[in-house]
């Protein structure tokens, strides 16, 4: 068994915060139906990325990771400054913060994993075995 850097388990780490501040913006306010749907629908698909990154580390996971950071935290920066449809701007209240902090804290991980896992591997051709 491959030993795990400690930046691929701080990104596992904070995207399980990640889940559990998507778990806080659904429960937290009243949402119309199709918002509930779409935090939902993220939040299932963070907890199932969050698995896999843990158990595999594997690339798909990875980028995975990346959109679902990205999604995240824009929907929350999309919220704060023009709102939701049909609504005025809502502010940025401290889960938003939150969830904020922790797509960017996200995403540098990702990057320096990235990085990281560049330097080791060195340069080879991408279809070599």
């Amino acid at each position: 068994m491959r030993r795990r850097s400690t930046t691929s388990r701080i990104t596992t780490a904070t995207m399980a915060l990640l889940c559990v501040a998507q778990l806080g913006h659904l429960v937290a306010d009243g949402h119309t139906p199709y918002i509930a749907a779409l935090l939902l629908t993220l939040l299932v698909l963070l907890v199932a990325t969050t698995v896999k990154l843990h158990r595999d580390d594997c690339v798909e996971s990875r980028m995975s990771a990346a959109v679902l950071a990205l999604l995240s935290g824009g929907g929350v920066a999309l919220t704060a400054t023009i709102g939701l449809p049909g609504q005025s701007d809502n502010g940025l209240d401290l889960l938003g913060a939150a969830t904020l902090v922790l797509s960017v804290t996200t995403l540098t991980t990702l990057a320096l994993t990235a990085r990281r896992q560049a330097r080791e591997t060195g340069p080879r051709s991408p279809y070599a075995l």
